[in-house]
């Protein structure tokens, strides 16, 4: 006889899948196992309805369970952390704990009227010789007033001179005592890296755009002497040459000062059959020539280097070696150590000065040569001058501002170029100590 089919034939009900039964279905089968596959059937119609990102936990969830207890927690995370350590200070706090002192060698004044003298005698500020509406030279001495700062007046018609009008402080809203007490904090600040204006505003209890005025007078002196170190010191010997990017910026596809590089990568997109960019970058680097042996660099910046923002910028180019004027500086008796770059050989050769070259590229950091000069080293190499951009890098503060806009187009920011030659400056003073670098600064001066 055929076995009969599970479905209902001619008014019979289906079979049990469990005892394979015609006179009744699963849920009343007497079979033990029938309860258990009903459990299972709904556990997993219960599972196919929730979303595949869920995970369902098995175990039941007793509060008395051996491993979900609070205690049992507790020492679980313990053994995954570790010991509970002390929080990390934030650096607010950081900065209130520390000690900001002066330096004690520096002796500087108390008083007001001793710090304005102190001041006048080491040229931080002058006292005015010709009035300026009425041509005389007769002057009061430093007037004190409580409702005015302190001033000279022209007996004859009367003008008040205030007492930074003729210094790199003018403007400045703090009193003599108070700005050699920043002098004081200036100098006796760490020179490997530029002074941080919330650790000023913490020791000087000034506020920002007090402390931001100051560092800016004394940015613009420091960097004006190390430009013009960079254009004047010698260079005689192994000679190391290289440039280095230290920030980028973005600008639109209209910008107006940077147009005629936005117009050559254009061109060069358009030969290649690529797309236009809709935006570009402006890449900031400087150019660098190190005596090997020496801790002085002399640095050019150039004009930001703009590409599309997927591409690589360039090296140095022979224009901006050119530009430079390093190689025209560099001696007969003389050596130049090289990365690579080939507009740093080429220019070599044209003023037919000896070239040594390694390739970065290929891992090659270093390499024997002959020997052109007896006092000439023959290694080749420009690990002097890396090791220099590393303290540049590490000098320039954190958050730098590197652009700023002028009539609604993004340029390079003044102050960064005025950051890497004051890093220059302090790189040609050696280790000095506070009473040294302040004396630096007073040579820096403005002299009548």
């Amino acid at each position: 006889m055929k076995k009969p089919a599970s479905r209902n034939v001619r008014g019979r009900s289906p079979a049990c899948s469990v005892c394979k039964s015609l006179g009744h279905r699963i849920e009343k089968c007497p079979h033990p196992a029938a309860k258990e596959i009903l459990k299972l059937r709904k556990e997993n119609s219960v599972l196919k309805k929730q979303s595949k990102r869920k995970v369902l936990r098995q175990e039941k969830k007793w509060r008395k369970a051996p491993k979900l207890d609070k205690e049992y927690r507790k020492k679980a995370s313990a053994l995954y952390k570790g010991k509970p350590a002390a929080r990390l200070p934030s650096p607010a706090e950081i900065r209130r704990k520390q000690k900001h002192a002066l330096d004690v060698s520096l002796n500087l004044p108390t008083t007001e009227n001793t710090a304005a003298s102190w001041l006048l005698d080491r040229q931080w500020i002058r006292s005015p010789t010709v009035c300026s509406e009425c041509d005389r030279h007769v002057f009061s001495d430093l007037v004190w007033s409580q409702d005015r700062p302190p001033h000279w007046r022209c007996k004859h018609c009367g003008v008040r001179v205030k007492i930074y009008d003729l210094s790199i402080f003018t403007g400045l809203r703090v009193s003599p005592c108070e700005l050699v007490k920043l002098i004081g904090l200036y100098v006796s600040s760490n020179l490997a890296h530029y002074p941080s204006v919330p650790d000023f505003v913490q020791a000087s209890t000034h506020g920002r755009s007090c402390v931001e005025h100051f560092l800016a007078a004394l940015r613009m002196l420091e960097s004006t002497a190390g430009k013009n170190f960079s254009q004047t010191c010698p260079l005689r010997g192994s000679v190391e040459v290289d440039g280095s990017f230290i920030a980028k910026f973005h600008m639109s596809a209209n910008n107006l000062w940077h147009a005629d590089q936005i117009q050559k990568t254009n061109q060069s997109c358009q030969r290649k059959g690529q797309r236009l960019p809709k935006s570009f970058v402006g890449h900031i680097m400087v150019l660098g020539a190190q005596v090997r042996g020496n801790s002085s660099a002399a640095i050019y910046v150039p004009r930001p280097h703009v590409t599309a923002v997927e591409q690589r910028p360039v090296t140095e180019t022979l224009a901006q070696v050119e530009a430079s004027g390093f190689l025209d500086r560099i001696t007969r008796r003389s050596v130049v150590n090289a990365d690579g770059n080939k507009a740093w050989k080429s220019a070599a050769a044209s003023r037919g000065l000896p070239f040594q070259n390694v390739i970065h590229q290929v891992k090659n950091f270093t390499s024997d040569c002959p020997k052109v000069w007896p006092e000439v080293s023959t290694v080749a190499g420009t690990q002097t001058l890396d090791r220099s951009w590393r303290s540049l890098k590490t000098f320039l503060p954190k958050g730098t501002t590197v652009k700023q806009k002028i009539q609604g187009h993004s340029c390079m920011h003044p102050s960064v170029p005025q950051y890497m030659y004051m890093w220059a400056w302090r790189q040609s003073l050696g280790n000095v100590s506070p009473n040294e670098f302040l004396e630096h600064l007073e040579d820096l001066l403005p002299q009548d």
